[in-house]
């Protein structure tokens, strides 16, 4: 029972340490939807999931990129120094020797705590469960998402040709009754033989599938199944903070919005009009969970208002934007507590 207790102080501490970075980012976004451009934006999010995903690396981002103020700074008054890393330790660990029974919390300071380990054992257990539950149901989700593809049409060559889609590893599936067409990485049919799925809605007429393809395209141009990946697996290990679904539903919006600006950038009045259209028609607000994203997907209404007020910002807008994220970066992914024991 030991045992589960530690796992759950672990997870506590890693999932509060998290929940700061993502309530900060919430609290900027009425500024940072003004002066980040979406795929920044999926940027600044996408770093986040990574680092905390990969909890170690910022540790050594803290060492190798010292800052002279950090994010980081503010959120770790207290560090655990048995690792040789700076990771949080807001709760003290069962059992570990010279450590405290305080309760240590950001800008607010110390109170003390009496441990209940068995609770916090029962919690571990728990958290152990519900992660099985979810992983499991995630593989079967893969795998209903990878029998529609499967069930679909595959686009010939000399369709995506015509269809302008000349990526290597890229497969389109053309699918009856689909609720929403989507992409997701992975095999086609054997191991190894696509990186990527597109998998479409066969009924649709030849100019809005070229835009969802479009659209679809864009996701894999911008890494996004990448960051989904990453935004996934933290969400599945802290599933028990709201802050972290929070975030995930902004940054899967940012991604949509990112991919409409991608596309619309590239097309004529007309041609946007056509696109909000398709919106307004195709988009149904329904997460697909798992490792796809789908052009259905996350509040057609905000992004059917941002394609018809799109408009050119020119070079200095983008340079400005990129800008900003490497000091929100620098200053929220960056410097802090270095153990060095």
């Amino acid at each position: 029972m030991h045992n589960f207790a530690v796992v759950a102080t672990h997870v506590l501490n890693y999932g509060l340490y998290i929940g700061f970075f993502f309530a900060a980012l919430i609290l900027l976004r009425p500024v940072t939807k003004r002066l980040l451009r979406p795929k920044h934006q999926v940027t600044l999010w996408g770093i986040g999931w990574w680092i905390c995903f990969f909890t170690y690396v910022a540790g050594h981002w803290g060492a190798r990129i010292p800052v002279p103020v950090s994010f980081r700074t503010l959120i770790l008054p207290r560090i655990q120094p048995s690792l040789g890393e700076s990771q949080p330790m807001y709760l003290p660990i069962p059992g570990m020797d010279g450590a405290a029974d305080t309760l240590v919390l950001p800008l607010v300071g110390e109170f003390p705590i009496s441990f209940n380990e068995t609770l916090l054992a029962w919690a571990g257990i728990v958290w152990t469960g519900v992660l099985a539950v979810i992983v499991i149901v995630r593989i079967l989700q893969e795998r209903r998402l990878r029998s529609i593809g499967r069930a679909g049409r595959k686009m010939t060559d000399e369709e995506m040709r015509q269809y302008g889609v000349d990526y290597p590893g890229v497969v389109v599936r053309l699918c009856r009754n689909l609720p929403t067409s989507f992409v997701r990485s992975g095999s086609d049919r054997h191991f190894g033989d696509a990186g990527h799925v597109i998998c479409l809605q066969e009924e649709l007429p030849r100019e809005r599938m070229r835009l969802v393809l479009r659209h679809e395209l864009a996701h894999i141009e911008l890494n996004h199944l990448y960051y989904r990946s990453y935004l996934l697996f933290t969400l599945a290990l802290y599933w028990w903070n709201p802050i972290l679904w929070i975030a995930c539903r902004l940054h899967m919006r940012d991604m949509e919005l990112a991919c409409d600006e991608a596309v619309i950038e590239k097309l004529d009045a007309q041609g946007r009009r056509e696109y909000a259209r398709t919106l307004v028609e195709l988009a149904s607000g329904q997460h697909m969970w798992g490792g796809v994203t789908s052009f259905g997907e996350c509040d057609a209404a905000v992004r059917v208002k941002r394609v018809t007020a799109w408009r050119d910002r020119g070079r200095a807008y983008h340079w400005l934007s990129l800008f900003l994220t490497i000091l929100l970066v620098l200053f929220f992914y960056c410097g802090g507590p270095i153990y060095h024991g």
